[in-house]
């Protein structure tokens, strides 16, 4: 019998929260202008930026399963899914962490733990009756940006 070969990457999230990734998948691309991209693979790396950025956690995974499979992972997806589990790790090597393309497990694993922390973040800024999701996703950032001491002058 021939090996089956990999030729995708496949991301995973916790089975229970499956529905809650589509939901928030789904009612922030509703609100984005019409033709705004945005996909699963997005709602991913949403997720993961908060839980690194934001709050710093990751949340063990204990029964997956696969929502994204992508087959020729874009060299932004890979970048953002290595620079994590380097910044996670220390360790440089995982920049290599990929076969044929295809994004390496200890790579996702971190990347995933931390996608689910940040989708949990998500959730509760979403149901917050007190301000608006975007609102609040803005000052989000904007606060680490402070914190990190990047302005909009030293931008510009």
């Amino acid at each position: 019998m021939k090996k089956q070969e990999i030729t995708s990457t496949r991301i995973f999230i916790e089975l229970e929260d499956r529905p809650l990734f589509v939901n928030l998948r789904d009612r922030i691309k509703k609100d984005l202008p019409r033709n705004t991209k945005f996909d699963t693979m997005m709602m991913f790396n949403l997720a993961l930026l908060v839980g690194r950025n934001i709050l710093h956690e990751k949340q063990k995974i204990i029964r997956s399963e696969g929502v994204v499979r992508e087959n020729a992972p874009t060299s932004d997806n890979k970048i953002i899914l290595h620079c994590t589990a380097i910044s996670d790790t220390g360790d440089v090597e995982l920049a290599y962490d990929e076969e044929d393309g295809v994004v390496g497990a200890n790579t996702l694993r971190i990347c995933e733990q931390y996608a689910k922390a940040g989708l949990h973040e998500l959730d509760k800024w979403m149901n917050d009756k007190n301000i608006d999701f975007y609102e609040r996703l803005t000052q989000e950032l904007l606060k680490k940006d402070e914190e990190n001491g990047i302005t909009r002058q030293s931008m510009d």
